[in-house]
C-alpha cells in the first residue's frame, strides 16, 4: 500500500461458558479518539485519527478496553467480558488505480480459538456492560485485578486479597497514611481493612495463626466491598489524580 490507513479495529468478545449476550442490544459509544459499536459478539472500533498500522491504532484503543474489562469485573462479575483483537480494516489512501479495478479494504489480523469452562448455571445478559468514563489501568492495578479474579474463583482468600490490595496502595503512597491522602480514602477505612485482614479469617482463611476468629457476615461483606473500592479508586486516580479529592469514608461501605 502507498498510504495505508486504519479505518477500524475488530475485537471478539470472550465471556465465560455460563454467560451469553445473545439477547443484548447493540451498544454504541463515542470517545475523543474513536467510537465503536458492540453487536453480535463483536466490537468494531472506528478511529477518528490517522494510523498507518493496526499496531499503532491498537496502542490507543487497548488501554480503554483494559479499563472496560476492569469496570465490568468490579460492577458485574470478574471475567464477564474480555476483548481480543481479531482484525483491522485498512485502506490505501493513495492507491495506484488500474482501469477496471476497485479499491480494496485489507483485513489484517489473527485467528482466535476461544474455549470456556463448562458450568451448570447459565446466565443470559440483556445488555453489555457499559464502558467506563474515568478509569485507567496500570501494572499495579492489573496485579490487583488478577488477585481479585483469583479470589472470585476461590483461588485466593478474602483476607489475602484485601491485604494484597491494601499493600499495593501503601507501596504507591509510601505508607498507609500517605496512601490515604494520595488515593482519597479515609485512613480509618484503610486501617479497618488492615485490621480485618490481619486479625480475622478463621482456620481456613486466616493470614496469621492468631487470627482464628471467623468473620461475621457483615465483616465479610464489608471487606469484599473494600477490595472493589480500593481497586476502583486506584484506577480512578490513575486516570485523573483529582479523583482523590472526593474522599471515600466509612459511610460509603456496608454497615459493620
Amino acid at each position: 500500500m502507498n498510504d495505508p490507513h486504519v479505518v477500524a479495529l475488530i475485537y471478539t468478545i470472550k465471556h465465560p461458558a455460563d454467560v451469553d449476550f445473545e439477547n443484548a442490544k447493540p451498544l454504541d459509544f463515542d470517545c475523543p479518539r474513536f467510537f465503536g459499536r458492540i453487536e453480535n459478539g463483536l466490537l468494531r472500533v472506528e478511529l477518528k485519527e490517522h494510523f498507518a498500522t493496526h499496531e499503532a491504532a491498537n496502542e490507543v484503543v487497548e488501554p480503554f478496553l483494559r479499563a472496560w474489562e476492569l469496570h465490568s469485573d468490579l460492577s458485574v462479575s470478574p471475567g464477564e467480558i474480555e476483548f481480543r483483537y481479531q482484525t483491522a480494516e485498512i485502506i490505501d489512501r493513495n492507491p495506484v488505480i488500474v482501469p477496471g479495478t476497485h479499491t480494496v479494504v485489507s483485513l489484517q489480523g489473527i485467528s482466535l480459538s476461544i474455549s470456556s469452562a463448562s458450568a451448570s448455571l447459565h446466565v443470559s445478559r440483556s445488555a453489555y456492560p457499559q464502558p467506563p468514563l474515568n478509569l485507567a489501568v496500570d501494572a499495579d492495578i492489573e496485579d490487583m485485578q488478577r488477585r481479585f479474579r483469583r479470589f472470585r474463583k476461590d483461588r485466593a482468600t478474602l483476607p489475602d486479597t484485601a491485604y494484597f490490595c491494601l499493600t499495593m496502595l501503601e507501596m504507591v503512597g509510601g505508607s498507609r497514611k500517605r496512601a490515604a491522602g494520595y488515593f482519597g480514602i479515609d485512613f480509618k477505612v484503610l486501617d479497618k481493612v488492615g485490621e480485618l485482614a490481619s486479625n480475622k479469617g478463621g482456620r481456613n482463611e486466616a493470614r496469621k495463626a492468631k487470627a482464628v476468629v471467623e468473620y461475621t457476615p457483615q465483616e465479610r461483606a464489608w471487606l469484599d466491598a473494600a477490595i472493589k473500592i480500593m481497586i476502583r479508586r486506584a484506577a480512578e486516580v490513575s486516570y485523573d489524580k483529582t479523583s482523590a479529592s472526593k474522599i471515600i469514608t466509612m459511610a460509603d461501605f456496608p454497615p459493620l
